[in-house]
């Protein structure tokens, strides 16, 4: 069994220690978003974002406890001021995100969990040279709302029929949580409740589109929905050839360690 340990640049401890700076205070678990755990796996990243599901593949099998494990990830959005988006989440996140079709079959295949939370951090928005750093924690699931409103309803159908395929129930409710970090006035988290994955999908989309666009929107989380009800969700993306090119390069990252 191989044992991945956290790229000592990035510590858990580090990141808990800003957080706290900016909070004003230490993590109260009562009241705040407490992180995970997590792992520095940039080749499993990589790997994912090429839908290169040969080596994910060769990942789970030589590691399949870290199906679930959390990976760090940052990614900056802008230098002046300094922004930077942080992921701390299971592959599963990554390849819905990239639209990674084959990632997603082999994850699902082998017991990834759809309602595993994830956590975003939006950091930046300076004001008073104090940090802002806004939290999202919502499941893996709930990010199927971004792939919908990029229009793409085949790539949102095929990985559909993956969670299909491993029984997933979207009837399940689910809790979203919010919390803004910035001195002197941090906020309590804020928790969201929905009746099922389908509603939380559906307010997603609602907060994210323009307003002429959301009854498109709407009608295809409808159009979507009925068809995973009904396991008729073939017909959605065999109408049309995908044209999106493939994401799998001939430069494979570095193999896992043995």
């Amino acid at each position: 069994m191989v044992h991945y340990v956290p790229n000592s640049r990035k510590p858990l401890e580090n990141l808990q220690q800003e957080m706290d700076y900016s909070r004003g205070r230490p993590l109260n678990p009562n009241l705040d978003i407490s992180l995970p755990t997590y792992v520095i796996e940039n080749a499993i990243v990589r790997a994912i974002a090429r839908d290169n599901f040969a080596y994910l593949t060769d990942y789970v099998r030589k590691c399949p406890t870290n199906i679930t494990q959390y990976i760090y990830h940052e990614v900056y959005t802008s230098q002046k001021p300094m922004q930077k988006k942080i992921t701390i989440c299971s592959p599963l996140y990554h390849a819905i995100r990239e639209n990674a079709l084959g990632c997603v079959r082999v994850l699902m295949q082998n017991g990834a969990m759809a309602f595993q939370s994830s956590y975003v951090l939006h950091w930046g928005g300076f004001q008073d040279g104090e940090p802002t750093i806004e939290i999202i924690e919502k499941p893996n699931i709930a990010w199927l709302a971004d792939l919908i409103l990029g229009k793409e309803i085949e790539f949102s159908s095929r990985i559909l029929k993956q969670m299909k395929m491993a029984n997933v129930d979207f009837g399940i409710p689910v809790e979203v949580r919010a919390q803004r970090l910035q001195q002197p006035t941090p906020n309590s988290t804020k928790t969201i409740r929905y009746s099922d994955a389908w509603e939380c999908i559906e307010k997603a989309i609602e907060k994210s589109c323009q307003r002429e666009e959301l009854a498109n929107f709407k009608a295809i989380l409808k159009k979507l929905h009925s068809a995973y009800n009904t396991d008729k969700l073939e017909p959605l993306y065999m109408k049309t050839k995908e044209t999106r090119p493939k994401k799998i390069s001939s430069e494979q990252p570095e193999a896992p360690p043995n």
